[in-house]
């Protein structure tokens, strides 16, 4: 089966190629492209989940980190997918050996 989210992260990718002449990203620009609030954006650089520098009072995110940002984001939901699919099938087997019905 082939994972229905696969076309979404494609999109995700190609677009962030498309900006790869930027070197760097405001939070309003990654918010925005992100479709996210400015403040969850700030949570990611606090966390280190999204690394980021700081530009007087303001931060700013090389283009390679919000690369690797969304790569590893999209590896997690992938994992996430197989192994819900994994359980269910699981769970189908189960029931299957025990006569129950899904």
């Amino acid at each position: 089966m082939t994972d229905p989210t696969s076309y979404l992260h494609y999109q995700i990718l190609q677009e962030l190629e498309a900006l790869e002449d930027v070197k760097f990203f405001t939070v309003q620009e990654i918010a925005g492209f992100m479709q996210v609030s400015k403040m969850t954006v700030y949570r990611l650089v606090k966390s280190g989940e999204l690394q980021a520098m700081r530009v007087g009072r303001s931060y700013r995110v090389p283009h390679d980190a919000l690369k690797a940002y969304i790569v590893n984001s999209i590896n997690e939901v992938k994992k996430t997918v197989e192994s819900n699919e994994e359980a269910r099938e699981a769970n189908v087997r189960e029931s299957a050996v025990n006569g129950n019905d899904t």
